[in-house]
């Protein structure tokens, strides 16, 4: 029955589909609005159609992979009740596969005894590779990961291609003139006083939109730029507690689900704001609003040159006047001095301080929404990283997946397991 169902699914999705060529009950019901949009944005040749097969290659690489594991899996069951092998249970089998010499267990564990030997290619395109990912044969990703990864890259892929770059293109031109009849409202409204529908179609922006399309594909190619290069490294651990082991069994739970809504999160908040400061560029380069930059540099520009010289001010006569030999050692030099200097100057750090505030509100609003596909670098710091939930869940994945699949510890109980199979009856 199964056999059935999988071979019905191969052949239904094995079908050519056309998500943007309506069928003719779905052109009866929406009179064939979608259908004539794409139609109109992409013209009548040949584009649909690549971009929908661009998004059927995810789903037949899946189904050929299946389609050749099961018929393998079926053919070595069948071979194992003919040669009538002993059997084991699935856990058996898998701790001693890490007995085998090319097992990535067996590989770390003689990998302790050896001395580190990077060998850097020469090969331009191979030191790119490695800088991208270092393949290892002492390490291997668990199952559940590389389900997750793949979850990811296969909803990023569907929703870069079909929705992000297809479907939303050919809707910006109206969202353009709707953002233009708004802001031509907001302006005589706020100059005016009252507005007219018919002066608002018929006036000319001081403040026009620039064409969308060109902000929003670099608005979304930054956003899988951004996404990718987080999302590849995990590096901080926090440590076990033995008193919260419940709390890391729950929240493992909850890993796979948070990091793929929290890369969603990430890939929609990304794109949005850099998409509102592609629009801001566009105006400012296509409009020339020269005067409107100029007004705003002229307020910031004497605040951080003023930051910078305390910055560095502070940096050379900590060098060269408090500290001895040239800041080479932690020791004080003219300690009077010093003191004297901090007492002026903390006048002047409050007031600094009150900028650096509002600059630490917004880097962590903006670190916040770039690094939030990571799950160990939360948004909260120190001490109240437990509090967000995202975090909570990646502790608690790393601590089950450390308890269960260290490679010295899974070499060392398949050692005792081999002991405890086949010494063990041989002797007797």
């Amino acid at each position: 029955m199964h056999g059935l169902i999988f071979s019905i699914t191969i052949a239904f999705n094995g079908v050519c589909h056309n998500d943007y060529y309506s069928t003719n009950d779905n052109y009866n019901k929406t009179h064939g609005s979608g259908t004539i949009t794409y139609l109109t944005y992409y013209g009548t040749g040949s584009k649909l159609i690549f971009f929908q097969l661009l998004s059927d290659i995810p789903c037949c690489l899946f189904f050929s992979y299946i389609s050749i594991e099961l018929p393998i899996l079926f053919f070595k069951r069948i071979r194992s009740r003919k040669l009538r092998v002993k059997q084991l249970t699935r856990e058996q089998k898998h701790l001693l596969h890490s007995l085998l010499p090319d097992s990535a267990e067996s590989q770390y564990v003689k990998n302790l005894f050896r001395l580190t030997n990077i060998n850097i290619s020469i090969n331009r395109l191979a030191r790119l590779s490695q800088s991208i990912y270092t393949w290892r044969n002492d390490f291997r990703f668990s199952s559940r990961v590389l389900c997750i990864y793949a979850s990811i890259f296969c909803l990023l892929f569907f929703l870069t291609l079909q929705v992000s770059c297809v479907q939303i293109p050919p809707f910006l031109g109206a969202l353009r003139i709707k953002l233009q009849q708004f802001i031509n409202l907001l302006i005589i409204f706020i100059i005016q006083g009252d507005y007219n529908l018919q002066e608002i179609e018929d006036s000319s922006s001081d403040f026009p939109i620039p064409d969308l399309v060109r902000p929003y594909l670099i608005a979304i190619f930054t956003a899988l730029i951004v996404i990718f290069i987080p999302i590849t490294c995990f590096i901080k651990i926090s440590r076990r507690v033995s008193s919260r082991n419940i709390d890391y069994a729950y929240e493992n739970i909850h890993f796979g689900g948070y990091l793929i809504s929290y890369v969603l999160w990430c890939y929609i908040l990304v794109a949005f704001f850099v998409m509102i400061i592609g629009v801001m560029i566009d105006i400012i380069i296509t409009y020339g609003m020269v005067r409107f930059i100029e007004a705003i540099l002229k307020k910031i520009i004497p605040l951080l040159l003023f930051a910078i010289f305390q910055i560095y001010m502070n940096k050379i006569l900590a060098q060269y006047i408090f500290l001895q030999q040239g800041g080479d050692i932690l020791s004080i030099n003219h300690r009077s001095i010093m003191m004297i200097f901090l007492y002026f100057n903390f006048f002047l750090d409050a007031f600094l301080g009150l900028i650096s505030s509002i600059i630490r509100v917004l880097t962590n609003m903006i670190g916040g929404i770039i690094y939030m596909c990571r799950l160990d670098c939360s948004s909260m710091g120190r001490k109240l990283e437990t509090l967000e939930a995202g975090s909570s869940a990646y502790c608690g994945f790393i601590h089950m997946e450390c308890a269960h699949r260290h490679p010295i510890l899974l070499y060392f109980t398949s050692i005792l397991l081999h002991e405890h199979l086949y010494r063990t009856s041989t002797t007797r």
